[in-house]
């Protein structure tokens, strides 16, 4: 099951609660994939990416940088996923692999998705089900206001501009 939370859908507050009950949802025959990403499996939306494409910068703050590089890169998140895979396969009472990721999201072009399923492919992963988080545009609006005022701006700097360049761009 692949779950894509969009911005300021509680996402961070689900994967916190998958990670922290991982051992009940093995119980349950689900394992929460963590090896993508201890809470938050960025590092199969890192993979996805266009050539050039740095992921907010996170590719090049981890020294990822040329395709040689992203190439390698690639093939690791390829293999753990592989193996999160196989520990299902080997495992009678797990049934199911969970990946959950905000940042699944900002993947829409048709060279994100044939990633994706090379990826997912290569890794011996079938997706049978996506989750989808939706927002009302207002609660989007009052959470996006409250992230910025916990990350310390203040009511002087929330204005359009500010705003523009906020998660807000998901409201249109």
């Amino acid at each position: 099951s692949l779950h894509i939370g969009t911005p300021k859908t509680a996402t961070t507050s689900i994967q916190e609660s998958l990670w922290l009950n991982h051992d009940v949802l093995a119980r349950s025959g689900l394992l929460y994939c963590h090896t993508l990403g201890r809470t938050n499996n960025i590092d199969l939306f890192l993979a996805c990416l266009h050539p050039g494409e740095q992921g907010f910068g996170i590719l090049e703050n981890r020294g990822i940088i040329g395709d040689q590089q992203r190439t390698l890169f690639q093939s690791d998140v390829i293999r753990r996923l592989s193996e999160s895979a196989l520990h299902i396969e080997s495992t009678p009472s797990l049934q199911r692999l969970v990946s959950s990721s905000e940042h699944f999201w900002f993947l829409w072009s048709d060279v994100h998705f044939q990633n994706l399923k090379h990826i997912l492919g290569e890794a011996g992963v079938y997706i049978d089900r996506i989750i989808v988080y939706f927002r009302s545009q207002s609660d989007l609006l009052y959470s996006a206001l409250s992230t910025m005022v916990r990350d310390g701006y203040c009511r002087s700097d929330v204005d359009a501009a500010t705003l523009g360049s906020h998660e807000l761009q998901y409201l249109d």
